[in-house]
């Protein structure tokens, strides 16, 4: 079992880390490409398992720029998932923000 150690949104003064309710199940990580990938498998089988990465960001790291960005939103899970990996959407949705209608082709996943 893992320990909670801090809660960064917690009240000021707030001890619930400390609460025997704050733990959760260990599960294998590691960082590639500067994402964390988190396997939930079985952890006897987490050193055999490849990561899923894209390849030319080993070959010309210094060619791409990848940007970060985090919002906290009241999603459920299955709201994140259709928004967020559905990338056909960025052009309608965000018209004149990040997305630009003129701009629509097939995406290919």
């Amino acid at each position: 079992m893992g320990n909670c150690e801090i809660i960064p949104q917690q009240i000021a003064g707030g001890e619930a880390e400390k609460s025997s309710r704050a733990k959760v199940k260990y599960l294998p990580t590691k960082v590639c490409q500067g994402l964390l990938f988190v396997y939930a498998g079985k952890v006897e089988n987490a050193a055999e398992t490849p990561i899923p990465t894209v390849d030319v960001l080993d070959k010309n790291s210094d060619d791409w720029i990848c940007l970060n960005t985090f919002r906290d939103l009241p999603y459920d899970a299955l709201t994140l998932m259709e928004n967020v990996l559905d990338s056909s959407h960025i052009p309608y949705t965000h018209h004149r923000s990040v997305g630009n209608r003129a701009n629509v082709s097939p995406v290919q996943l």
